[in-house]
């Protein structure tokens, strides 16, 4: 069963939301539950009554609560929700980084976007707790993608760093760029690659992790870290 959950402070654009995605999701048989929510307080409210959703598609711009608001709230209460992003607010996008969002939908290009943003997500679901194994001399290691927050090159060796321990073996930091390219990790100097979930946010030329470690991103490096975190997160920033 895929629980989904809608808020916005309007009725028809939730009806519209939660109609279309019923539709897209009966014909490929997926059981589905979706809730929808006018305006964020009301879905706070429910959170704090252990609801629990997959998915949550949330209007930023809510007069109670913003979703802006909300989305940081979700994330620290239920980080493995994914959260996609339904709005016009272009200039809201780099704000949004803290509460890791899946994806961005425009609300003018609903339609257009819909169906694909939300097989990824599905895929995303069956995906996240799945290991990657990674062969280094006569050693397997079992790493798991959504919780590395990032992997830093010490001479012949790379360490992975998770939240609360950290894993070290020899390996090279470009064969591992090369195996995390479409897993949503961006380089940001030679010896670093770091997790984009576990981005909060982007100021000037430094990146603040979401354990409050700060990196400094490498000048040649800035456009390029600015178009991976764009195509993984799916929002034009030009328009």
């Amino acid at each position: 069963m895929l629980r989904i959950a809608i808020c916005d402070d309007h009725k028809k654009t939730m009806e519209y939301v939660k109609n279309t995605i019923y539709h897209i999701l009966r014909k490929r048989d997926q059981e589905t539950e979706i809730d929808t929510y006018i305006g964020g307080a009301s879905l706070w409210e429910a959170m704090n009554g252990n609801q629990h959703y997959d998915i949550l598609f949330l209007d930023l711009y809510m007069p109670d609560m913003s979703g802006l608001d909300l989305g940081n709230k979700m994330c620290r209460m239920n980080p493995e929700t994914l959260i996609i992003i339904l709005s016009n607010r272009e200039e809201y996008v780099f704000e949004t980084f803290k509460m890791k969002p899946f994806r961005f939908i425009r609300k003018q290009k609903f339609q257009e976007e819909i169906e694909e943003v939300l097989l990824e997500a599905i895929e995303e679901i069956g995906d996240q707790n799945q290991p990657l194994w990674i062969q280094s001399g006569t050693v397997n290691y079992c790493l798991y993608i959504k919780k590395i927050l990032w992997i830093e090159s010490h001479d012949k060796q790379i360490e992975i760093v998770y939240p609360h321990e950290k894993t070290v073996f020899r390996y090279k930091i470009s064969d591992m760029e090369r195996e995390l390219e479409d897993k949503g990790f961006v380089k940001i100097h030679r010896s670093i690659l770091v997790n984009v979930r576990h981005i909060q946010s982007i100021h000037r030329n430094e990146i603040l992790m979401d354990n409050g470690q700060i990196f400094l991103i490498a000048r040649k490096q800035l456009e390029k870290v600015r178009t991976q975190m764009q195509d993984y997160i799916k929002w034009d920033m030009t328009l």
